[in-house]
């Protein structure tokens, strides 16, 4: 790895060809040039009128945009510790966060400016015991700030093994977590994922990200797509003809719109010849399962696109990645079944329940290895042992198999494995085999209480306009594909799942929301 801080690839794309286009958002424009002199007049306020310096964690929620890169890359600069936070969450929600990861500063989007004054800075914490002691200020008002700093130039601090952010996870249950990952983790990260889409291949590439960069994914095309000198489209919120307009306008190549389902909205209503699409190389898929006829769609919508599915963690960088072609579209490839092979620069395994490895075609949990991975977690030092086995390997809590062709298949977090009458079922085998269903677009499956069995199989879907789907209907489907125990005993429709800003599903809301009607569903 050439580099050791994130941001010494911009500082030299910057003096390479600084009127590359480097960012775009809506109207805004940023040459490398013009980025890199943003951020140092960022780095310049931060340091000077907040105190910020290396070690120092400053927290924001911004949206996709030339601000949120400035921002994030100014810190880095300094040496300080990004903490990017979800801009969906309550303020009581971002004050537990803040004083987890004990940021000196919030800069905060003024979209969501009543949410900062409503937060409860003299409450104690349950779970910390300490009090916030963030400051906090609009981004509008350091840009401002930074009008009037032009040309200041402040050396790199940090780098290597020190922190570049802490990445919060898994906050739908329990205790928020912070990945704690390193400019070193970052880098290798990012050159795994450019290896993975043929990033930098050509000169004046262009990446549209539509997934909020503020999340482990959307970041990491961020810091890929600049380090290696494309021009980078920021999207906000979900707008289909705003999009395709971008990728016609600017002839993209790279593209990042997260999960699948939401390619039939793109196109709904829009014919092959209402936008030139053909410029576009690799269509990036991720966050959830793919269908048949998704990628029938996007392989015809784009002519020229190969599909890439990516799997990966926040605390794992890397991970795995498949490309699909036309003809294992035509051919219906058992593989695009799987999340593919382990990315540049990691390592995979999968283990039983005693640590020990599992035959080709069995069932265990898989462990990854590698420069990309995190420290650990912040501030939870309790939880390396759970997190690392002894000889470092990170436990994803994600059960696969492995075929002989050293393809990876998800079968189910290890914690949605459902046990029902002795039998284990694994959620994920389940919803691949909804998911087959000529009338079902999306699903989750889970495990409900059941009196006779201790769990039953449940399973909440949405269907394509028009369509019906009974219970009935779905165990039949599912009798031809898998074990009987296996089948879904209770069945509940929705037009639509709730998502977070990554493209998510929020499961536990629409499990929550399922075992409220679960009395009046027919079993």
């Amino acid at each position: 790895m050439q580099w050791k801080h994130i941001a010494e690839p911009i500082k030299e794309n910057a003096e390479t060809f600084p009127q590359r286009l480097a960012l775009i958002h809506g109207d805004g424009q940023l040459t490398y040039g013009q980025l890199w002199d943003g951020i140092q007049a960022w780095a310049s306020v931060l340091r000077d009128e907040y105190g910020i310096g290396e070690g120092d964690h400053v927290a924001y929620i911004l949206p996709n945009g030339l601000d949120i890169a400035e921002l994030y890359y100014a810190v880095q600069v300094l040496g300080a510790v990004a903490v990017p936070l979800n801009g969906r969450l309550i303020a009581e929600e971002i004050a537990t966060l803040l004083r987890l990861s004990d940021a000196k500063l919030l800069v905060y989007a003024p979209i969501v400016a009543e949410k900062i004054e409503a937060l409860p800075w003299q409450a104690e914490d349950a779970i910390s015991g300490n009090r916030a002691m963030a400051q906090t200020v609009s981004s509008q008002e350091i840009r401002f700030l930074a009008q009037k700093r032009e040309g200041e130039r402040i050396p790199l601090a940090g780098g290597g093994g020190s922190w570049s952010r802490i990445q919060f996870t898994g906050g739908t249950t329990g205790i928020p977590k912070g990945a704690c990952r390193s400019h070193c983790a970052d880098l290798f990260e990012a050159d795994s994922l450019r290896q993975m889409i043929g990033l930098g291949e050509r000169e004046c590439e262009t990446v549209l990200v539509q997934s909020p960069v503020s999340h482990h994914g959307g970041h990491g095309w961020l810091i890929t797509s600049l380090s290696v000198g494309a021009t980078l489209i920021l999207c906000g919120k979900f707008d289909a003809d705003e999009l395709l307009t971008q990728m016609e306008r600017y002839r993209v190549t790279h593209l990042l719109i997260m999960p699948p389902t939401i390619y039939p909205r793109l196109f709904e209503g829009v014919g092959k010849e209402d936008y030139d699409l053909s410029s576009v190389r690799l269509v990036q898929t991720s966050a959830g399962l793919t269908t048949a006829s998704i990628n029938e769609l996007i392989l015809d919508r784009f002519p020229n696109a190969v599909l890439s599915y990516g799997w990966g963690q926040s605390e794992s960088g890397a991970g795995t990645a498949v490309r699909f072609d036309r003809q294992m579209v035509r051919d219906a490839s058992p593989v695009l079944m799987s999340i593919g092979r382990p990315m540049a620069h990691v390592e995979m395994r999968l283990v039983d329940d005693d640590g020990n490895d599992v035959a080709e075609e069995g069932i265990g949990e898989a462990l990854l290895r590698g420069a990309t991975v995190m420290d650990g977690y912040y501030h939870l030092d309790e939880l390396q042992s759970e997190v690392f086995t002894n000889d470092d390997w990170l436990r994803t809590g994600d059960m696969m198999r492995r075929d002989k062709e050293g393809y990876y298949y998800l079968v189910s977090r290890k914690k949605d494995m459902i046990k029902s009458g002795g039998e284990n079922v694994f959620a994920g085998e389940v919803e691949q085999c909804l998911l087959a269903h000529p009338a079902i677009t999306d699903c989750i499956v889970f495990g409900t209480e059941d009196a006779e069995y201790d769990e039953t199989v449940a399973a909440v879907v949405t269907v394509r306009p028009g369509a019906e789907v009974t219970l009935a209907e779905v165990q039949a489907h599912c009798k031809a594909h898998l074990a009987s125990y296996k089948k879904p005993r209770h069945l509940m429709v929705v037009e639509d799942f709730e998502r977070d800003d990554a493209g998510k599903i929020r499961k536990q809301t629409i499990i929550e929301e399922f075992e409220k009607q679960k009395a009046a569903l027919q079993k």
